[in-house]
């Protein structure tokens, strides 16, 4: 069910980039390798509303209903790093030059819960997904964010609000019905609410890609992760061999 439901999406969202890429979006483009720098303009995150509410008791299990809950083509606010890697040996990231893993680290091992860098995070410039060096199928060192060369580390956050009658509509949820929709290259983070939902990171090695729009079930349960009000979404990626991308839409099936 979710590969149908993911095929129709697929041909959405290819329409919706399209409509990106020759449209007006209110966007900011950064000119350095911390993504710190260049213009930036109020940005306006796109996000999909339920409209009707969800069914008074399950329905038809064969027919379920489909909710985006965060769109692919969002704004996500983002910070660069340079993160040369050694490809001689094993695209390990040296140490003494990852400027990633220090930020990090300087944040603390649970930085992805800090109140303070969640704020900053949202100060952060902002992009409209997707990104990276195949961006639109544009080829090398097109990122419209200069996310290339050896600029291999991203941080995106991303913030959606969710109605009381929307979080009522994921108790209708299955627990496994919850899964994202996502193109990401390499070493692939996701942490929602403070909470690290899914990880798919090789330390360097081969594998920790998806080539292509394809759904991805959470390695835990996000269902009543999500509440009313605001809520935090923040993803990592580090690249190496070849190629990055990043663009990720949240999707629900509930009956």
């Amino acid at each position: 069910m979710k590969k149908l439901f993911a095929t129709l999406l697929a041909g959405l969202m290819a329409f919706s980039m399209v409509a990106c890429a020759g449209g007006s979006a209110d966007t900011t483009t950064a000119g350095g390798a911390d993504g710190n720098t260049g213009a930036t303009t109020a940005a306006t995150t796109t996000k999909r509303v339920i409209t009707t509410p969800a069914p008074a008791e399950p329905s038809n299990p064969d027919a379920p209903e489909d909710w985006t809950i965060l769109e692919a083509a969002s704004d996500w606010h983002y910070k660069m790093f340079s993160c040369p890697f050694d490809r001689d040996n094993g695209a390990i990231f040296p140490a003494d030059t990852d400027e990633m893993a220090k930020w990090l680290a300087e944040q603390g091992e649970e930085w992805y819960k800090d109140a303070d860098l969640i704020a900053e995070m949202a100060t952060w410039p902002t992009q409209t997904a997707p990104m990276g060096d195949r961006h639109l199928g544009l080829g090398d060192n097109n990122s419209p964010i200069g996310w290339a060369n050896e600029i291999n580390g991203i941080i995106c956050y991303q913030q959606i609000e969710l109605t009381a009658e929307q979080i009522a509509s994921l108790e209708y949820a299955a627990e496994d019905s919850i899964y994202m929709d996502v193109f990401y290259d390499n070493a692939f983070y996701v942490y929602i609410n403070g909470t690290l939902v899914f990880s798919d990171d090789a330390n360097g090695g081969e594998g920790d890609w998806n080539e292509a729009m394809e759904p991805v079930d959470f390695d835990v349960s996000v269902k009543d992760l999500f509440v009313e009000g605001k809520n935090d979404i923040i993803v990592t990626l580090k690249n190496c061999w070849g190629g990055r991308e990043f663009i990720m839409s949240i999707e629900c099936l509930y009956y």
